[in-house]
């Protein structure tokens, strides 16, 4: 039992310093915490270590999406500690979206102490795991007196080695007998609260420090480098894979099937479909295309386009469009047109590829999803894991061979014989010529459309900056247009619309970045705007006035698109960036674009595209004049279902 208030705070802050260190031992350099941290020990835990570095949020679904921004940019461990059972439920959006990365995201939530006064404790949770089904599930117990700390730690690592494994979070469940969050109430105290940390104290803290540390001298982490080198330190196992990847050979692969397998795709004439890729797992990609010469399509998430060493398909779609799968599915043949007017016959029985290979997870192209799915033989698609989350066409055999992206590099083609650099997807020679004509043309006009908009981004980004992209028709105008080699990110899975511009500012926690969403995605995170005051984030909002996405329906009436889908609101973002003091500038010519994206140095701003009919986003607040009154789109808009309240 507790015997004064200083033996509470002491077990407490010892119990959160044992937390840290192991968070810091597993390479997280950065934890997001709920307000219901503040003033907590566990807060004042964090002040007094340099490493991991505290950010309090005021919402857990932002702190969230926020953390998994930042994890996508560094592609190092991120740690997220919520303190009630509502926070933890906030971050399930962001959880199911977080699957399949290959560093796990960790999330830590704690029970409350029942020794303890009501007084003395923050808000807390006590919850079953139901996040199970999105994360791999650790429940640590600091009651057990038996358990000790090298105990728990190895605890901790074999379930973050079991998520890294499975691609998925870390959930880390403390359950006390002493609160690990619990509120400090100052007026409780007649010291002050730094004199927790006494000299005896803090010589327990360095044989805590020591005991954890000893756990992870034989692990795959990174220890804290104290001012000494930071080496990563290998397993022998992990040496041993390195080894034998360098001496591989054909004869070795004879050994495993799944290696021959490759191998054999390797030597022949293979069509190549690169879908969503981090950086680091584009790396080995790029050497295994740049010495096959293959002719790749890469997804703009693939993060391998403007790749000059690449033989890559640019335009996937315009060629598919004249070829529906119906022609494949009964064995006709369909004739292309060329600009030439030369005739070529193109078919699945006739492409002059022996396999089609799919390197990473998702697509944004949905033709080239109709594309595979109407061929089942011969489409090999890589995984990282043995998990199938990522196998998204029908009909694809998968070799879920671990590593698989580190082994494809040293799989290079044996014979130089095939020719590799086959004109598939012709198109005539003078597209470049006509290419630039069509950007300068764009270059003294307005911005008509997302796809207009693309095409002029190409020539402003600059090369070290991240660009993340949201959803809806703005991501699909970029797979088709953007072919900038920076680095792409994107949210692709469960939670749509929620949470990008918080996401974007966790990423631009990592360096400059430009962000593209479109104006509904911006109204459903507008909370998040405040972000933008400590990072380097420029965020475009490209503004058509609703969801316009919708417009690709072949809905029967233009009057049920426009009242039931686009749901036009007649607003811009001037008024909002004003309330959280973010500089704001609303463009309609590529000059303007580019001034905004090249200005305000380093800072954060928000770039507002007009892409509406009647520009009426330049307005203060999309205004037009009926009669003698002034009137908005979104009053239109709402009044309708008024009269429809009346009518009932």
């Amino acid at each position: 039992m507790i015997t004064s208030i200083i033996e509470y705070g002491h077990k407490s802050i010892y119990r959160d310093a044992e937390l840290v260190y192991v968070l810091n031992c597993l390479g997280v350099r950065d934890v997001f915490c709920d307000n219901g941290l503040l003033e907590s020990y566990m807060e004042l835990t964090l002040q007094h270590f340099s490493s991991p570095v505290p950010h309090m949020g005021y919402d857990e679904r932002i702190t969230g999406f926020q953390a998994m921004g930042c994890l996508k940019a560094s592609e190092s461990p991120v740690a997220v500690i919520v303190s009630t059972m509502h926070g933890l439920a906030n971050l399930a959006p962001m959880l199911m979206e977080i699957q399949g990365q290959r560093t796990p995201l960790i999330v830590i939530s704690s029970d409350e102490g029942h020794d303890v006064p009501e007084s003395l404790t923050g808000s807390v949770s006590r919850t079953d795991p139901y996040l199970a089904n999105f994360c791999e599930y650790v429940q640590i117990n600091y009651s057990n007196e038996r358990l000790t700390p090298t105990a728990r730690t190895h605890r901790i690592i074999n379930a973050y080695r079991l998520a890294e494994a499975r691609h998925k979070p870390l959930h880390v469940r403390i359950s006390p007998e002493l609160g690990m969050f619990s509120r400090i109430t100052l007026d409780e105290f007649t010291d002050d609260v730094s004199s927790f940390f006494s000299e005896e104290f803090i010589s327990r803290l360095m044989t805590l420090r020591e005991e954890v540390y000893s756990c992870f001298a034989e692990q795959f982490f990174k220890l804290p480098d104290d001012g000494k080198s930071d080496e990563t330190l290998l397993t022998e196992s992990n040496r041993n894979l390195k080894d034998n990847l360098n001496s591989m050979s054909r004869n070795m692969t004879d050994t495993d099937p799944k290696l021959n397998l490759l191998r054999q795709i390797t030597d022949s004439r293979t069509l190549v479909f690169a879908g969503a890729l981090t950086a680091t797992e584009a790396e080995p990609v790029e050497k295994y295309l740049a010495g096959t010469g293959f002719p790749v399509y890469a997804d703009v998430q693939s993060n391998l386009r403007g790749r000059k060493n690449l033989n890559l398909i640019t335009d996937f779609d315009e060629w598919y469009r004249n070829h529906p799968p119906v022609a494949y599915l009964n064995g006709q043949r369909y004739a292309e047109t060329r600009p030439e007017d030369v005739r070529t016959t193109i078919g699945y029985n006739n492409l002059p590829f022996d396999y089609i290979l799919i390197l990473g997870g998702r697509f944004i192209s949905k033709t080239i999803l109709e594309f595979l799915s109407a061929k089942k033989e011969n489409i090999v698609q890589v995984f990282m894991n043995d998990d199938v989350i990522s196998l998204n066409a029908s009909g694809c055999r998968g070799v879920a061979l671990k590593d698989s992206y580190e082994v494809l590099p040293y799989l290079l083609p044996v014979s130089d014989g095939i020719s590799r650099k086959l004109p598939v997807y012709g198109s005539d020679a003078g597209a470049s010529e006509r290419e630039t004509r069509e950007l300068n043309a764009l270059k003294r006009t307005d911005i008509a459309d997302e796809e207009s908009f693309y095409r002029l981004l190409n020539l402003i980004l600059k090369p070290k900056q991240r660009v993340f992209l949201g959803n809806s028709l703005s991501v699909r105008m970029a797979e088709k247009r953007l072919h900038a080699a920076n680095m792409i990110l994107t949210n692709r899975v469960i939670s749509g619309i929620d949470g990008l511009i918080a996401t974007a500012a966790g990423i631009a926690m990592n360096g400059e970045t430009v962000a593209v969403i479109g104006d509904t995605s911006a109204l459903y995170d507008l909370s998040s705007l405040g972000l933008l005051r400590n990072v380097s984030l420029k965020l475009i909002i490209l503004n058509n006035n609703g969801g316009r996405i919708f417009t690709r329906f072949p809905l029967p009436t233009e009057k049920l698109m426009k009242e039931s889908f686009i749901n036009p609101h007649g607003l811009n973002f001037s008024h909002f960036c004003r309330a959280f003091g973010i500089s704001y500038a609303c463009v309609t010519k590529f000059s303007e674009l580019k001034d905004a994206l090249t200005g305000n140095g380093s800072g954060s701003c928000v770039i507002e595209v007009d892409l509406t009919a009647k520009k009426t986003a330049r307005k203060a607040a999309g205004k037009r004049k009926t009669g003698n009154t002034e009137k908005t789109e979104a009053d239109d808009y709402f009044s309708r279902f008024h009269k429809a309240d009346r009518s009932h």
